[in-house]
Formats: structure tokens, C-alpha cells, sequence
């Protein structure tokens, strides 16, 4: 770094730092972080360096940095950070770290201004997936509570099956399906198609929908020959609720439903809240067709 770079801003944390350097940047402003060469690589973004960290920007763009800064951002309460699973979305992830005796020649090497950083191998102990990655500052908008518009709605592909599966499982634990249990990995593969979506949001699937088209020989509210879709599982992670995925989910399989010409769709549901999920589907413009009831007797 050289005398032409003043500090504008010492965090006492890693990832403060960078969320700060990409603010700059994003601005127009050339950041560098120095941290007197320890970095997070391995005792995680959340760690705390000793002395602070500075980040430093040209003399003569200091008084804009300063102004930016003026109005800071929302940072989470717990400042560590952990990463997440992109395939069930699990934050028990286990990381690689170099035998001991590396460790310090790995520190020295690596640059004191910011540069690569070597990567860490990730495994996930919920699902087993595994993955590697640069470990960088988390992205703050991964920090807020969840919104719809960071949700995408996309077709299943036989990654997503293990993430699925897991839902299936929260959703068996839940406890609120009459005679629910999650299908084997072959009949979800099997289901992959335009009527099998996910919802994604962030590298985790939080939600999901399968249907199927099919012909009727004959119902009292289909005529025989006519095709229709029928909603098999819907389902959204229970952090995520409220939010509209579902309706979403519903929308866009009806959508592609009715443009292979079905004229009906039908859903069965053994919710053991029925009021509650009849309301939903009655929103989406869905009325009673059929009701099945019981008593207990003993």
C-alpha cells in the first residue's frame, strides 16, 4: 500500500471490511482492505484480527468514502458467518483446513492488499453434498429476511432431488399430512418435467410443487377424453411461509397446465388443517368438489 491511500474506516471484524470495500467500489471508489497480513481464511469471516482492520482508499476520493460511509448498512447481530449447503440448504457443514504445520506458511504467503485466497473444501453432514469454494464475506443481502423477489421458481433438475427429499423429511417431522413419508429418490427423478418446480432462494431449495397431466374417462366435473392437472405435493420450507411461494409455485404449473390444453385441475389434500389449506386454494380460485370425513370411535 503506498502513502497515496489514507484509512477511511477500522473494523474489528473481516467481513465488516469487505462488506465496506464492496460499498466503495460499487461507488466508484478503488478499497483495499489492510490487516496486517491475517485474514479469515481459516478461523472463519467472522473472526477478529488483532490491531483492526483498515480500509483504505486515495487521499483524494477520502472525503467521498467518508461521506458514503456516513449512512451505514444493517449488519447482522451475530457477526460470524456460516456457510450453507446449495443442495438442501443445511447450515452442518464441516470444512478442510491444511494440517497444522501449513498453516503458517500458507498465512505468510498470502498477500497483505487482498488477492486470491486459497480454497476450502465444504461437506454437508445433513445430505452429504460436497462442494468447494473461495470462502469470502458473506453477501449482506443473504443476511435479510427472506422476500419473494429473491425467490426463483424453476424446473427440478436431479440436483435438487437430495434438497427435495429433505423438505419431504421436514415435512413428515411436521407431522401435518395424514399418512405422509417422503418417496423414494427414483419416483421423484422419474417426476422430473415441466410439472415438478422448486423454489430457490439463495442456493436453497425452500419450496416445491409436483403435478402431472392427465386424461379423464370420465369425472362428474371432467367429461370423458378431456385432460386435466392434478397437484400431487406442495410444500414450502417453514422459514419461508407467508411469503406467496406457494401461490407461485400453484400459478406456474397451472400456467404451463393450460397451455397443453387442460381444462381442469384438481388437488387432493390430507391435511390435518384443512381449513386452513381449503382457504388457500379457494384464493387461488379453486372450489369444493368432493369431501371426505371421519370420528374416532374408540
Amino acid at each position: 500500500m503506498t502513502d497515496e491511500f489514507v484509512t477511511v474506516a477500522t473494523c474489528s471484524q473481516c467481513f465488516e471490511a469487505e462488506i465496506i470495500r464492496g460499498r466503495l467500489e460499487s461507488e466508484g471508489i478503488e478499497a483495499h482492505v489492510q490487516s496486517g497480513g491475517w485474514t479469515d481464511v481459516y478461523f472463519g469471516a467472522g473472526s477478529n484480527v488483532g490491531g483492526g482492520i483498515a480500509v483504505q482508499v486515495p487521499e483524494a476520493d477520502a472525503d467521498r468514502a467518508r461521506g458514503i460511509l456516513e449512512h451505514p448498512v444493517d449488519l447482522p447481530d451475530d457477526a460470524s458467518w456460516t456457510p450453507l449447503c446449495p443442495a438442501c440448504g443445511s447450515s452442518e457443514v464441516s470444512a478442510s483446513a491444511p494440517p497444522a504445520g501449513l498453516l503458517s506458511i500458507v498465512m505468510e504467503l498470502l498477500p497483505r492488499d487482498g488477492g486470491p485466497i486459497p480454497e476450502i473444501a465444504y461437506t454437508c453432514d445433513r445430505c452429504g453434498r460436497q462442494w468447494t469454494e473461495q470462502q469470502t464475506a458473506p453477501d449482506p443481502a443473504v443476511q435479510t429476511p427472506p422476500r419473494l423477489k429473491d425467490v426463483h421458481i424453476r424446473e427440478c433438475a436431479e440436483s435438487d432431488i437430495s434438497a427435495v427429499r429433505a423438505l419431504q423429511a421436514e415435512w413428515t417431522n411436521e407431522d401435518i399430512t395424514y399418512g405422509f413419508t417422503p418417496a423414494e429418490e427414483s419416483a421423484l427423478r422419474e417426476a422430473i418435467g415441466p410439472y415438478f418446480l422448486v423454489a430457490e432462494r439463495y442456493g436453497r431449495i425452500v419450496g416445491y410443487i409436483t403435478g402431472a397431466i392427465r386424461t379423464t374417462p370420465g369425472l362428474a366435473i371432467v367429461p370423458e377424453g378431456q385432460t386435466f392437472v392434478e397437484i400431487d405435493d406442495i410444500y414450502v420450507a417453514p422459514d419461508h411461509r407467508d411469503l406467496g411461494i406457494g401461490k407461485e409455485l400453484l400459478t406456474q404449473v397451472l400456467a404451463r397446465a393450460k397451455e397443453q390444453g387442460a381444462t381442469k385441475a384438481l388437488v387432493y389434500s390430507a391435511t390435518k388443517d384443512t381449513r386452513r389449506i381449503a382457504r388457500f386454494y379457494e384464493r387461488q380460485g379453486f372450489e369444493p368438489w368432493s369431501i371426505q370425513m371421519f370420528k374416532d370411535l374408540v
